[in-house]
């Protein structure tokens, strides 16, 4: 993959469910698993309407990510964040599928949903 498609900085996040100690109810952090160099392309139509009867229907961007051992446990609860040049985030994607392009170790493809929430 040509380092110049890989143009946006991500974080990715893997949820921590606790309990909180007081209240018993349930509590989400984040833990950061990496900050990498990634090519984030909005889904077009059609290929959302093709995927209309699949559970990847609710995706609407694709993030396209060099593939690394640390990042084998991406998942369902993971996020990426995406950075803005000063650091701050400018939006959450939450992860709905992870797949290793032809199978080489060189590519990971996230299929994900925009606007998930801060918490």
């Amino acid at each position: 993959m040509p380092a110049g498609s890989l143009r946006h900085r991500i974080t990715l996040q893997s949820a921590i469910d606790t309990q909180d100690q007081t209240t018993g109810e349930p509590v989400r952090s984040w833990s950061t698993l990496a900050v990498v160099w990634a090519n984030i392309l909005p889904m077009k139509g059609r290929e959302i309407m093709a995927a209309a009867n699949t559970p990847l229907a609710e995706c609407d961007t694709r993030i396209i990510i060099r593939w690394a051992p640390a990042l084998a446990n991406l998942g369902a609860k993971s996020r990426a964040a995406h950075l803005l040049a000063d650091g701050r985030i400018d939006v959450y994607y939450d992860i709905v599928s992870v797949t290793e392009v032809q199978m080489k170790r060189r590519t990971l493809e996230l299929m994900c949903k925009s606007g998930a929430s801060e918490g």
